[in-house]
Parts: structure tokens; C-alpha cells; sequence
């Protein structure tokens, strides 16, 4: 039906208290991890709205205080550096789904559409070696270290 059971409304009550802290510690972590992306020879290209780089920066900053928490990027390498990239993650779960307070790791070959058009999917801007990242509220220096390792396992 369409009334949340006494424990349901409960969870979701005491989750809203803490909601703007972790999104904020999110998109933060978020930041710094798109900026460290950016630096990188493994890396192709980073897309994240905060950067300045990014072709939607100055719409987004008009838009939003906060630039979220997902940062995509493509490696350099081939369908192979990216698995193993994405296996040798640590703090990065793969995952199908985004937005836990974990940090999350979606790898291309999950992400691409089986039903599109080439042209469909440049415009998606989705291969092999896409990289997706939801960031949580984890310590960035570990997702950075994190992300240094599986780097070095995927060479």
C-alpha cells in the first residue's frame, strides 16, 4: 500500500538528519578524486561537472552549489585494463546500481547499452574503458590510494 510501515518511516526519518553531511563529505571527496583523475598518463579523460575542464562546468555552476558525486573517466588501455582496473579496486565495490554511501565502481562493459546505434553510443560517450565512480563517504586519501593501486595492477 501506500503507507511505510512505523520502521521504514523510522530508518528513513533518522537517515534525513545526517543526509546533507555525508552528501557534502561526498561531493568533496568527489572533487578531489576528479582532480587527482585528471593528473594521471592512465587516464583519457575525466568528465566531472566541477572541474573546470568539463564541457558543462560553467552551466553546472550556475545550477548547483555542489557538483555531485559521480566522476567518469576513460582509461587509457583496452577492455582488459579496465576489468582489471575495476577487479583490483578495494574500497570500490562493482555495483550496477549508484548513490550509497560507499564508494561504488561501475565499469563500462556493464554500463553500455547493448540496443544502441554507434553514433547513439559516442553521443552516451560509454566504451570499453569508461570508468564510473560513486563516490562515498570513505576517506579520500584511501580512494586515492585505492584508485594509485589498481592503476598499477592494471599496466
Amino acid at each position: 500500500g501506500g503507507v511505510l510501515d512505523p520502521h521504514a518511516a523510522f530508518l528513513i526519518q533518522r537517515g534525513l538528519k545526517t543526509y546533507f553531511l555525508r552528501y557534502e563529505r561526498q561531493c568533496d571527496n568527489a572533487m578531489r578524486l576528479a582532480r587527482f583523475l585528471t593528473g594521471r598518463s592512465e587516464v583519457k579523460s575525466v568528465r566531472y561537472p566541477g572541474l573546470e575542464s568539463d564541457p558543462g562546468h560553467a552551466l553546472a555552476k550556475k545550477q548547483m552549489r555542489d557538483f555531485g558525486t559521480i566522476v567518469t573517466f576513460d582509461l587509457a588501455g583496452d577492455r582488459e585494463t579496465a576489468r582489471k582496473f575495476s577487479n583490483a579496486l578495494r574500497f570500490f565495490a562493482i555495483s550496477a546500481s549508484l548513490g550509497s554511501t560507499e564508494s561504488l565502481v561501475q565499469p563500462g562493459e556493464l554500463m553500455r547499452p547493448r540496443d544502441l546505434t554507434e553514433q547513439e553510443l559516442a553521443w552516451a560517450e560509454v566504451n570499453d574503458t569508461t570508468i564510473r565512480l560513486s563516490i562515498g563517504i570513505e576517506d579520500a586519501v584511501d580512494l586515492i590510494e585505492d584508485l594509485t593501486q589498481a592503476f598499477a595492477v592494471s599496466a
